[in-house]
């Protein structure tokens, strides 16, 4: 049989609805894994320290979704806008599912 899925509460936040800390680090490793199976963004984070990017993720997504966090380290500018200078960089970007190898 399967893990029991907790109840959830009106009350609970997004980010303990959908699970909490392993959900989310679950979430942005699956991110990560579409984006490096990406050609055409793979090039971007050949150079990105990924253990600390995806620490940062998830410490964003977590603070988004109404889990614990820091309000003074909210990204309030697109960290990356700098490396995102084409369209299909974008565009690949925003749907990583339709990855290319």
């Amino acid at each position: 049989m399967g893990s029991k899925v907790p109840a959830v509460r009106h009350t609970d936040s997004l980010y303990a609805q959908l699970g909490g800390k392993t959900s989310v680090a679950t979430i942005v490793d699956r991110l990560y894994e579409k984006m490096l199976a990406d050609a055409d963004i793979r090039p971007l984070l050949s150079k990105a320290n990924l253990a600390a990017l995806k620490q940062q993720q998830a410490q964003f997504l977590t603070y988004a979704l109404g889990g614990p966090g820091d309000p003074k380290n909210r990204v309030t500018t697109p960290a990356h806008a700098h490396l995102l200078q084409q369209p299909r960089h974008t565009e690949r970007a925003k749907n990583p599912s339709c990855a290319r190898s």
